[in-house]
């Protein structure tokens, strides 16, 4: 069943790419120095932070040049990394996520990082690796080697209003009961009568995190054994039930126009909001001394779910020797422990190795951001989330069907039934093409 599986990801990069051959990789000798490529996603004080590094290591490296490009969000970013290989023009260094590499690996566009991990000279097994922490390492390990490093990884929190929780003695909520008791107390018209605040706001990519909340209800959404979506059970119909309730009594809003809920929240239009601990830099400049604000854990439905997120670094099979040794020595530098605190401490997101965690410089941050506690914590929860087996074929499906029950054009039990539905097709038409083959 699981080599079943295998042939269909393949399929459906190999349908994107037409499977074609090798580049001579995005990069260039320049000034006598190896230069190559690492596309990314960062914007904001994130890019400003990653400048940063490659500015650091550039100068610490004469001989190799590491030049950022910025190729938008995500979407984009992968958009563009396929049609990239169906050009023969891939970047040798890119961001990816654990699914993008399942699409990647079995289409032989990225490479092997265990010759390098392992090598006398500049391996890294013993002196890195074993300091990465597993649940941020294990998802780049595929049958015995490793194909990419983690590099910004972030967990999902509770961003909430302090000052107004504490003038109206609403406690943090821990439970879904407890948030939506709150939500409904700090639902209210402005203090100075201009305009409305809502008790809670999601992002606008809580569309995509179905996912999310059948486990949070103690559901699940995909049977290995059959190989078949399983999102229409009486719990996730719980969980999404849970969100769509919020939204359709008035006392939860999405982003919006404002794209992510750092913008409102900065405004005070919303005491709280979920969103990723990455988004602590953003708040942070959003809010800028109005109010205080600090984050929690995510309130606990049947289950408490940590949900991590955030890209890995992958080497595409493409570059001179000199280029791609060169952008490994720049996936160990972002992982060196005095660069993943700097870029914890820069972004939100999560120092990636223990030494890094325990370091003097990031206890001493954490000390004087105490919002930056909650991440942590959610990690202890039940059970995690990180990465979603075919999420590729999923994910159209599912936010076309989430997009229609959390505004109410569908009921919740009709969405998840469709959900299944078109899934369930999709990977049946998949696999009778993979049978042709």
């Amino acid at each position: 069943m699981k080599a079943r599986w295998a042939a269909v990801l393949t399929a459906l990069l190999c349908l994107a790419t037409a499977c074609s051959g090798k580049s001579d990789g995005a990069g260039t000798e320049k000034g006598g120095a190896a230069e190559f490529e690492f596309w990314h996603a960062m914007g904001g004080s994130l890019e400003q932070a990653l400048e940063r590094v490659a500015a650091d290591f550039n100068e610490r490296f004469p001989r190799v040049r590491v030049k950022l490009v910025n190729q938008g969000n995500y979407t984009s970013l992968h958009d563009k990394l396929v049609a990239a290989a169906k050009a023969g023009q891939s970047p040798v260094l890119a961001q990816t996520y654990s699914d993008w590499n399942d699409e990647f690996i079995r289409a032989g566009l990225i490479r092997k990082l265990t010759p390098y991990l392992s090598d006398p000279e500049i391996g890294w097994e013993n002196d890195g690796l074993t300091d990465i922490f597993p649940v941020f390492l294990e998802e780049n390990e595929r049958d015995g080697d490793y194909y990419s490093l983690p590099f910004n990884k972030s967990v999902q929190v509770l961003f909430y209003n302090k000052t107004l929780l504490d003038r109206y003695g609403v406690g943090v909520p821990t439970t879904w009961e407890e948030w939506k008791e709150a939500s409904a107390k700090l639902t209210m018209a402005k203090p100075e009568g201009k305009g409305t605040i809502v008790g809670t706001g999601f992002e606008n990519a809580v569309y995509r995190e179905a996912y999310y909340y059948a486990l949070q209800a103690g559901g699940r959404f995909f049977d290995p054994e059959s190989g078949r979506s399983t999102f229409n059970t009486p719990e996730t119909r719980d969980g999404i039930s849970f969100v769509q309730g919020m939204l359709r009594d008035g006392i939860a809003r999405l982003a919006g126009e404002d794209q992510y809920m750092s913008v409102p929240f900065g405004r005070g239009d919303v005491a709280m909001y979920v969103g990723s601990s990455a988004g602590i830099a953003f708040v942070r400049e959003a809010v800028g001394g109005k109010f205080e604000w600090s984050t929690a854990v995510v309130p606990k439905g049947n289950r408490q779910v940590a949900f991590i997120q955030g890209t890995n670094v992958s080497m595409f099979d493409t570059g001179t020797e000199e280029q791609r040794q060169g952008a490994w020595q720049f996936m160990t530098y972002l992982l060196e422990a005095e660069n993943s605190a700097y870029w914890a401490e820069q972004t939100g997101y999560l120092p990636i190795r223990a030494s890094a965690l325990a370091s003097d410089r990031y206890r001493d941050y954490a000390k004087s951001h105490p919002e930056v506690e909650a991440a942590s914590l959610q990690l202890q929860a039940d059970a995690r989330l990180s990465t979603v087996p075919l999420a590729d074929v999923m994910d159209p499906v599912l936010i076309k069907e989430m997009e229609a029950m959390l505004l109410g054009f569908k009921s919740v039990e009709a969405g998840l039934a469709d959900a299944d539905k078109a899934i369930n097709a999709k990977l049946a038409a998949l696999a009778a093409q993979e049978n042709k083959r």
